[in-house]
């Protein structure tokens, strides 16, 4: 179970732990993981959108220096 979580966890980490919508949307997102029939390939497009919501905010970062 942690090993299949750390990646949300680490997420809700770096975006604030007590923030509501972060929780709501890590939890809606393990929920999903775990209910689903295809639950690989929903884990797959949750990593998907993490790789691209990060590499958003490193061009944001990057375009402010």
């Amino acid at each position: 179970c942690c090993a299949s979580c750390a990646g949300l966890t680490v997420l809700l980490l770096v975006g604030g732990v007590m923030d509501p919508r972060g929780m709501a949307v890590v939890a809606l997102a393990i929920t999903a993981e775990r209910l689903a029939s295809a639950g690989a390939r929903v884990a797959c497009g949750i990593g998907g959108l993490m790789l691209g919501a990060g590499f958003v905010q490193l061009a944001q970062a990057l375009w402010q220096l």
